[in-house]
């Protein structure tokens, strides 16, 4: 009979540390649960910020590529008109050898 008083003593303070624990996870699960049902809501805001944020990055990239495309083509436009203006300023003469 002693053993079994020793035993329902250790089981009563084993219960009473897990209840103890349980008890102070319950606490905190209720601040979880209000944390993830306000994230829950903050997250269709943030995926739709996310996606305009996207769009416009997108838009800027492909402005931007095609600015350096418009300027590497008028730099070789420019190259062209300066190189045909060059070469029109000096007429070749006819050389003995051509007549």
């Amino acid at each position: 009979m002693e053993k079994e008083l020793v035993r329902l003593r250790q089981d009563l303070e084993t219960t009473s540390h897990e209840h103890k624990t349980f008890k102070k996870g319950a606490t905190n699960y209720s601040g979880l649960q209000e944390a993830h049902k306000k994230l829950s809501l903050e997250l269709p805001k943030l995926q739709a910020d996310l996606e305009v944020a996207q769009r416009a990055y997108d838009k800027l990239q492909s402005s931007s590529s095609m600015r350096w495309f418009f300027c590497g083509a008028g730099f070789i436009v420019f190259g062209w008109l300066l190189g045909f203006m060059i070469s029109g300023r000096r007429r070749k003469r006819p050389t003995e050898l051509h007549r």
